[in-house]
């Protein structure tokens, strides 16, 4: 079974950015960087 991922704060600041600066699709900012979309 794998454990969960913590991510840092810097790590979601990098999300956030992305999804409202870039405009990067929420699906292909999930894939990147390995989250479920639920978790965004």
């Amino acid at each position: 079974m794998e454990q969960r991922r913590r991510v840092s704060a810097k790590e979601k600041m990098m999300v956030l950015r992305e999804l409202l600066e870039v405009k990067i699709p929420i699906g292909e900012v999930s894939e990147k960087y390995r989250l479920q979309l639920n978790v965004i």
